[in-house]
């Protein structure tokens, strides 16, 4: 009897890398899928072009107006919810508790799935990796290639109980309707798209900055604050900044369109 196919689920760019190359360090060739979706940002329960415009001009930096990347989304999108529902496969999927972006791609993939997972694994990186002092990685996409060959014998099917609290979880979120889902000392949990803004406003003077400098400050200093735990990506925080100069909170100098070339300052 031919054995089954096992197929790799990831959700992002790095976490597929990364996974290629661990895979490949100990003689595995089987297929990866790269779900992306940034579940963690924008709405979920709308129609999937509006879900599309929200992340274009909130977190990906195009206006909305990209054809390449609209069809890039919609095509994982289809794949996405195909694997989901495939019960002639075997799907392992590898993401991190503490990673906003992978937790939320797995509890989509788990709603997606609407209960069929017979054939359903995970490798949950930051409870496999455990042992391992040496690392800090929060998911699949930050840990080492070599650190994730060594979880992948701690794969294992989703219990009924890890099923339901996550469903649970997921149920509530998507029903809360809001633009972000961010990780916090109290978990997962949903937040208002203004989320992050008074701590990037604490690094904005009263004179010009480069916006990038203000977004880069910000990503360093959100992670691993308390009543944040996990920031959010750099386009977002650009557009953020958009969106106070919109409200006349700051001032602006330069490009709308790329933070290395705009400067931001308070409003006077």
């Amino acid at each position: 009897m031919k054995a089954m196919e096992n197929i790799h689920i990831v959700f992002g760019h790095s976490a597929a890398a990364g996974l290629k190359e661990a895979l490949l360090s100990v003689g595995n060739i089987e297929k990866i899928v790269n779900c992306w979706g940034d579940y963690q940002a924008g709405p979920i329960v709308v129609s999937l072009d509006e879900r599309i415009n929200w992340l274009c001009e909130h977190y990906y930096g195009v206006g909305g107006d990209d054809p390449e990347l609209r069809n890039e989304y919609i095509e994982r999108n289809i794949e996405f919810s195909k694997l989901a529902t495939n019960e002639n496969v075997q799907k392992t999927i590898w993401y991190g508790e503490l990673c906003a972006n992978e937790y939320c791609g797995f509890l989509e993939f788990l709603h997606r799935a609407d209960g069929e997972r017979g054939m359903l694994y995970t490798v949950e990186v930051c409870k496999a990796l455990s042992k391992e002092n040496a690392c800090l990685a929060l998911g699949a996409g930050s840990a080492p290639p070599e650190y994730l060959a060594k979880a992948l014998p701690s794969r294992q099917p989703v219990s009924d109980a890890e099923y339901k609290s996550n469903t649970d979880l997921w149920r509530r979120l998507r029903n809360e309707g809001a633009e972000l889902r961010v990780l916090t000392n109290d978990g997962l949990m949903s937040a208002d798209e203004d989320y992050f803004d008074e701590a990037m406003l604490a690094f904005v003077t009263l004179t010009y900055q480069p916006a990038a400098r203000i977004v880069g400050n910000t990503l360093g200093h959100v992670d691993g604050v308390r009543e944040y735990y996990q920031g959010n990506s750099d386009m977002f925080y650009f557009s953020r900044l958009k969106e106070l100069h919109r409200q006349g909170r700051i001032e602006w100098q330069g490009s709308f369109d790329s933070m290395r070339e705009a400067a931001v300052r308070l409003a006077s």
